[in-house]
Order: C-alpha cells, then sequence, then structure tokens
C-alpha cells in the first residue's frame, strides 16, 4: 500500500518488512497504523491500542466480505470533523458489541475530549454555537536533501475548526457567520454541523503564499434582522504576543493559554451584519474554506 505518489511511509497503513531477505528481521512482517497520534497519558494509549485490537479480534473472527468502500474526497471533508467520527465511533462499538465484544463508546471519550477540546461557545437565547478543535491534514510539499538526510517539509498554514448547533430551530431564526462569511450546516446525528478551514499562519514553503492570515476568526451569531447576538474571536496562536514566553510550565498553564485564545466580542453586540455567501465546491461541501473566499472561487 502506498500513496498517490507510490511512497509506502506516506500510507497510512503501512505494510512493511515483508520481503528483505537481507535481515534478521526483514521477513516478519510489519503493519503501521500511521493515522495515530501519541496520546499524552498512558492510559489513554493504552485504551486506544485495546480498541484497535478488538477491531481486529472482531474482523480475525468475522472477516469482511463486502467491497471496500472509497470514500474520495469525504476524507478531508466530513471525516475531518469530530461530530462525524464520533458517529463512526458509536458504529464501531455497535459492530463490535454484535459480534460478541463488549467496547462501550463511552470509554473513548476522555480520548475525544482531548483530541478535539472545545475552543469556545456563542450563547445567545437564538441558540448555542460550539466550537470545537477540528482535523486538518497538512498536504507534503516536497523531499529535500539536508546534509545527507532527507526532510520532509509539510504545509501547516492551514487549520480546521468544527460549529456545532444542538437546536437546529436556533438556525431558522438566525445565522452564523465567519468572518464576514455566511457557514452552510448540514444534519449530523441530530444536530447542525459545518467546518470551517482558513489560513492560520504564514508559513513558508505553503501552497498559497498570497493569502494573508485569516486568524483571528471572528465567528457571529446573528438573529433573523442581521443584528449581532453574539460574537467572539478564536486566535490561532497567542493573542498577545507575537510568540509564547517557552513553553507552558505544566498541564494547567498549556489549558489557559488554549482558554487565553477564544475572546468575546461584546463590543459587537447589536450592529448589523451583512454577510458574503459562502463558497463550497463540491469536494468540501461540510467544510466552509475561508482561503477559497478570498480568491472568489
Amino acid at each position: 500500500m502506498t500513496d498517490s505518489g507510490g511512497n509506502t511511509h506516506r500510507a497510512e497503513i503501512c505494510l512493511d518488512k515483508l520481503w528483505n531477505s537481507d535481515s534478521a528481521t526483514g521477513l516478519q512482517g510489519l503493519i503501521e497504523l500511521r493515522a495515530f497520534e501519541t496520546l499524552p497519558d498512558v492510559g489513554l494509549q493504552s485504551l486506544a491500542a485495546l480498541f484497535v485490537r478488538t477491531i481486529l479480534a472482531m474482523l480475525a473472527s468475522e472477516p469482511l466480505r463486502a467491497p471496500l468502500v472509497r470514500h474520495g474526497a469525504r476524507l478531508h471533508d466530513e471525516y475531518m470533523l469530530p461530530s462525524v467520527l464520533w458517529q463512526d465511533v458509536e458504529q464501531i462499538c455497535r459492530d463490535l458489541a454484535a459480534a460478541g465484544f463488549a467496547f462501550e463508546a463511552g470509554w473513548l471519550e476522555p480520548i475525544f475530549e482531548q483530541r478535539f477540546p472545545v475552543l469556545g461557545r456563542l450563547v445567545a437565547s437564538e441558540g448555542e454555537v460550539v466550537v470545537r478543535q477540528a482535523l486538518e491534514p497538512w498536504p507534503l510539499m516536497a523531499e529535500v536533501a539536508d546534509g545527507g538526510t532527507t526532510s520532509r517539509i509539510v504545509d501547516n498554514s492551514t487549520d480546521r475548526v468544527e460549529l456545532s448547533v444542538a437546536d437546529p430551530a436556533a438556525l431558522a431564526r438566525g445565522r452564523v457567520v465567519v468572518n464576514g462569511v455566511a457557514v452552510r450546516f448540514r444534519e449530523v446525528g441530530g444536530m447542525q454541523v459545518a467546518g470551517v478551514r482558513y489560513k492560520s499562519a504564514s508559513g513558508w514553503p505553503a501552497l498559497h503564499p498570497h493569502i494573508p492570515v485569516q486568524s483571528p476568526l471572528e465567528i457571529e451569531l446573528l438573529d433573523g434582522s442581521d443584528a449581532v447576538v453574539a460574537s467572539a474571536r478564536y486566535y490561532f496562536w497567542n493573542p498577545d504576543a507575537p510568540i509564547y514566553d517557552g513553553r507552558p510550565r505544566d498541564l494547567e498553564e498549556a489549558r489557559e493559554r488554549q482558554k487565553s485564545r477564544w475572546r468575546p466580542s461584546m463590543d459587537r453586540r447589536g450592529l448589523t451584519r451583512s454577510a458574503r455567501e459562502p463558497v463550497y465546491v463540491e469536494e468540501s461541501c461540510y467544510t466552509l474554506d475561508l482561503r477559497r473566499q478570498t480568491l472568489g472561487a
């Protein structure tokens, strides 16, 4: 298995060491699940490993006979959103239970909250908008020879957040606007959910160096007459200085830094806001890409 460029080490499931007869371990075989991150707690890491082992045990007893599903562009659109991923987790746990493996989805909630923390909330009589961290893949730019070694440079200048509204009626009474662009929501598990992708930093090299940084995100909840009833700014990085003064001393300071990046905008409440209509493309129907709004296409 390889990525689209033929590189086995960039495939999310990497099959390796199956045919190297020059090494004592070259024929033992290795399957690497490269999409997993190292979690900050040994208990959570063990729980993630148990989840994978339970799935493998289920597939060993009941192999999948149906054709594989080609998700295509959906992997980089709706499956980057935590609400969609959690639906998948719940379905997997139901499949495990049907096969005789008791694994509760609730056990994985600490991992979910650690990976997709709530960044902030907009609260008004029209409803509540919850903003969570979402996934954002960083594309590989190139492989560069550097003093006899090879460095793989990625474009880490983009970020993605998820907006969710538990009460669908709230959007009938108003709408959500991000950086002046109206957001289109879709139904996921009884909630209304949308992703927002934006240029978070001016890294180099990057795919779109001409697009300016779009942080902070100005997230606004409007009522039926387009008056702002709740507003906040979300900063991708330090809102008070170009850089932080070193690393956080502990987990509590790290949480305080994250919390400070959400700034309610009380000065905008009551203002009338005219919003631009969003530009979506077929391969990104769940996620509003603010970089495309800048380009106007």
